[in-house]
């Protein structure tokens, strides 16, 4: 019974290596904010990764409020689905 939990645990984390981006994947990339990202507040991103695109949460970089439709640039990625975003400048 041992046998099949290790090998059904194997499988489960090989699945979600597979399906976590690397961070050269999203760094650098650019988003669109599709929930607004305020300070202490997270918000959500869209990018376009895989030949898709994939939403992530998103924290700001700084002390502003960034709204929804704002263009951003992804600076890290904290956690499988957590990103760090500062806006573009226009």
């Amino acid at each position: 019974m041992k046998d099949m939990y290790d090998q059904a645990k194997g499988f489960v984390e090989k699945l979600e290596e597979a399906q976590t981006p690397a961070d050269d994947e999203v760094v650098g990339k650019v988003a669109l904010v599709i929930a607004r990202v305020a300070p202490g507040r997270t918000g959500e991103v869209r990018l376009l990764v895989r030949g898709g695109s994939e939403d992530y949460l998103a924290i700001g970089d700084g002390d502003e409020i960034i709204e929804p439709n704002t263009s951003v640039t992804i600076l890290a990625l904290q956690a499988p689905r957590t990103v760090v975003v500062a806006p573009i400048p226009k």
